[in-house]
């Protein structure tokens, strides 16, 4: 009888022994797994996590940019859930009217860094994904879904995209210069460039080029197509601690497109004619923002 209550202690302290190791193993598994660090600012206009966010947001991360290269504010876009994109031609530049839908609906609000980019229901002021060319300067996209008209006015129905652009790091500087040819004469070629100093003061700058010819369909029908634009941008900032951040900014978007030519005299569905409608686009953009943070719940910006 002795030897067997031994043998029975012994096998309960193994087994104890087992499921504490297991318990530990399960403990440390899980804390690598989660990661609930993911800011976000468009749901309630001050960073905070998206785990506690009120709101459904889906963000485009820069890692998701670099590793699934996205080459164009559409691409990135269309790989949200319930984003469409209403793209005219092959890129949709040679238009003024790419719509932006989110759960169907296209009042949708499009912000860069928090300010406004397009008015609903004006032919003039459609958003341009082609605009926002370089990805480089681009941090992250947040999608938020659904109404935000509280936060945002009655352009924020269906929901808001607010692209965020890059800042950099203190005592940090990066450039980047690349390159990309594809089938039609398509030649992208782009610059890159960011740093702050120890005493906070930044910098972006960033120029594209994109050139494109006719393109096929996938029955080698050949669409008359011409892309030859231009975009820039500068942005220069300082900031005061974790408080204040004031910048200026300046950008310019220029662009040569030509377009298959219709007969507007023809009633009924469009006739191609087989010529070139041919036209430019020349935008400039000129932001100056003051951000002060007066607490984690409360900021402001002018």
């Amino acid at each position: 009888m002795k030897q067997s209550s031994k043998g029975l202690l012994m096998c309960m302290l193994i087994t104890g022994i087992c499921a504490g190791n297991a318990q530990g193993a399960f403990a440390e598994e899980k804390i690598s797994e989660f990661n609930l660090d993911q800011m976000v600012v468009t749901a309630s206009r001050i960073a905070e996590s998206n785990f506690e966010a009120n709101a459904n947001v889906n963000v485009v991360t820069r890692k998701d940019i670099e590793e699934k290269h996205y080459q164009t504010v559409s691409e990135a876009l269309r790989a949200v859930p319930g984003v469409a994109i209403q793209n005219y031609s092959a890129t949709g530049a040679n238009y003024s009217a790419d719509y932006l839908y989110v759960n169907g609906t296209s009042h949708v609000l499009v912000l860069v860094d928090g300010q406004r980019a397009n008015t609903n229901g004006s032919v003039s002021s459609v958003f341009q994904p082609s605009e926002v060319s370089n990805m480089d300067n681009i941090e992250r996209i947040e999608v938020l879904k659904g109404s935000a008209s509280t936060l945002y006015g009655s352009d924020a129905v269906g929901g808001v995209i607010n692209i965020i652009t890059r800042k950099p790091e203190a005592g940090e500087s990066t450039t980047k210069i690349s390159g990309a040819w594809g089938s039609y004469d398509k030649k992208t070629y782009n610059i890159f460039n960011e740093g702050m100093t120890k005493s906070g003061f930044y910098w972006t700058v960033n120029g594209q080029t994109d050139k494109m010819g006719e393109y096929k369909d996938g029955h080698g029908n050949a669409t008359v197509n011409k892309i030859d634009s231009k975009s820039y941008g500068v942005k220069l900032g300082q900031k005061f601690g974790d408080k204040a951040d004031v910048n200026v900014s300046y950008s310019r978007y220029k662009l040569d497109y030509g377009r298959p030519e219709t007969d507007a005299s023809m009633m009924g569905p469009t006739v191609f004619t087989g010529g070139m409608t041919e036209g430019k686009k020349d935008n400039t953009k000129y932001t100056v923002a003051f951000d002060y943070k007066f607490n984690d719940k409360l900021s402001n910006r002018l």
